[in-house]
């Protein structure tokens, strides 16, 4: 027995590939390891997939499977009941997916695995190269999917291969009106009550110098495709990273969408136990309450992220500098000519200190401009490499009060050129 099968909370992307993956395996049968997406769950009752074989779960026999087809997931985690057929080990796994890679992850007999926008691209393109004929109906279901996946072709995990694989659907008698009917959905009142409370409790959160919004909702009751109010915010916002933070009954769901890429959402909500692309992920939390959850997101995020703005984006170059040997008066000469106020001193070209206009002009004051720079110069300064953090430059120049802070290289010498 053949089966084909996809995550739990299935959305479109993974009916679309159970479609197209039915193609390539056309005496397979459909199952459904758990739950589907409301939006998902309407299409199905007034489509006409009925004609497909879809098993009940409580009808399978795991032992009787000897291929398990696994479309747009390889988590063994995100499979239900079918984990039981990959521990039998019996069943050949084949695996079509486009998730990164997680140490949750089935080792397939079989595994086509793209960084692309949608699985069922990968599984449109082997029915191209294949020659097998798809129905308009199909061609529909599966441009679903793609849509769905890629944000209308708007997320940056949008690949060539995704708008090749649409307008070969599209050749085939897709249609787009139904897709767009399928996806763009009006907000009940119980969602637009959501979406309110979403704006008014966001909070910009700026971590290693990257915006960050975080936002979160308690209700009593349970309301239905969180992420789409998710995404109509940020829309309406043009918010680059949103996190999403919902306390429904006694489960916190986390909801994680980045149009940037020093911020991966599928990493940081893989450490609340959740998963997804680096563009959209989401997580399910049990036992911790939603201001609990906020402060371990944040501490994650802290954790995680790469800073934007590092120090060789904002220096100044090239630098003007004073040997520490040399006299005061050359010091005030440099920084007259230049108009700067402060100079980095140097010992065998290498960073020993930093001398000031206030501390020169003083020494001019009492005839001290002969005296050498070190013997005025202040040693007790930081310094900071070039690669360094923008939040670590403003700890030093806003903590110590550091107000001329010196970018160096390993050895301590300041930099030839710019990076």
């Amino acid at each position: 027995m053949e089966i084909i099968t996809s995550h739990n909370n299935a959305d479109f992307d993974s009916l679309s590939s159970m479609v197209a993956a039915k193609k390539l395996y056309p005496e397979a049968i459909f199952a459904f390891p758990g739950s589907q997406e409301k939006t998902l769950r309407e299409f199905l009752i007034h489509s006409t997939l009925y004609i497909f074989d879809i098993a009940r779960m409580k009808d399978i026999n795991y032992g009787a499977i000897d291929t398990l087809i696994l479309v747009d997931t390889r988590q063994k985690s995100r499979i239900g009941e079918f984990a039981q057929a990959v521990d039998l080990k019996k069943a050949k796994i084949h695996i079509y997916d486009h998730h990164p890679a997680s140490d949750d992850d089935i080792k397939g007999d079989i595994e086509y695995i793209k960084n692309i926008g949608a699985t069922v691209s990968m599984l449109v393109s082997m029915i191209k190269e294949q020659d097998i004929d798809i129905s308009p109906e199909e061609a529909t279901v599966m441009m679903l999917g793609i849509y769905e996946e890629t944000g209308s072709f708007q997320f940056p995990s949008t690949t060539v291969e995704d708008f090749a694989a649409a307008s070969f659907l599209l050749s085939k008698g897709a249609n787009v009106n139904i897709v767009s009917d399928m996806l763009v959905k009006e907000l009940t009142p119980e969602q637009v009550f959501l979406l309110n409370d979403l704006i008014n409790n966001a909070s910009v959160y700026n971590i290693n110098g990257i915006d960050i919004v975080i936002t979160e909702v308690s209700t009593e009751d349970y309301v239905g495709d969180l992420a789409v109010i998710v995404h109509k915010f940020r829309d309406m916002e043009n918010i680059n990273v949103i996190f999403a933070v919902f306390r429904m009954e006694d489960r916190i769901y986390i909801i994680g969408r980045s149009r940037i890429t020093e911020v991966d959402v599928g990493h940081i909500l893989s450490l609340f136990g959740g998963g997804g692309h680096k563009e959209a992920a989401s997580s399910t939390v049990k036992d911790m309450t939603i201001i609990e959850a906020r402060e371990r997101l944040i501490q994650l995020l802290q954790h995680n992220i790469k800073s934007l703005w590092r120090a060789k984006d904002i220096m100044f170059f090239p630098v003007k500098s004073v040997d520490a040997e040399c006299p005061i008066s050359e010091a005030n000469n440099i920084m007259v000519k230049y108009n700067i106020n402060a100079l980095p001193v140097l010992s065998n070209e290498k960073v020993v200190g930093v001398i000031t206009r206030q501390i020169v002009e003083k020494a001019a004051f009492h005839k001290l401009e002969n005296i050498s720079v070190k013997e005025y110069m202040s040693t007790e300064t930081s310094t900071v490499k070039p690669d360094d953090s923008l939040e670590k430059v403003k700890e030093i120049i806003i903590g110590n009060g550091q107000r001329f802070l010196p970018v160096t290289k390993e050895e301590g010498r300041l930099p030839e050129q710019t990076f």
